[in-house]
């Protein structure tokens, strides 16, 4: 369900050098203009409609309609250490629906 490349571990791995590894939200933000969907990454612990991945040591909480309609994500990060993810899904604006 979570692909995360080499550079994604490195950057989430120094982003939590010196403290301990909480949860990691996967949220989704907007709709492109271009029809494809923005996902980011934040903090939060997982609620009664969230599901909990681990990958690569880490603890990632997506919502439940949310992974439905996503089914998978990829989590990479660029040269500079930001991250993004992408989807397959394109999550219509205000909505978990593909």
């Amino acid at each position: 369900m979570i692909a995360l490349t080499k550079n994604a571990v490195e950057a989430l791995n120094k982003s939590f050098i010196n403290s301990e590894k909480k949860p990691i939200r996967i949220i989704h933000t907007e709709t492109t203009c271009c029809g494809g969907s923005k996902f980011e990454l934040g903090a939060g612990q997982a609620g009664a409609n969230d599901i909990t991945v681990e990958e690569n040591g880490f603890t990632f909480v997506i919502n439940k309609d949310l992974a439905e309609k996503a089914r998978s994500f990829y989590i990479d990060a660029d040269a500079n250490g930001w991250l993004f993810v992408e989807s397959q899904c394109r999550v219509p604006a205000g909505s978990c629906s593909c």
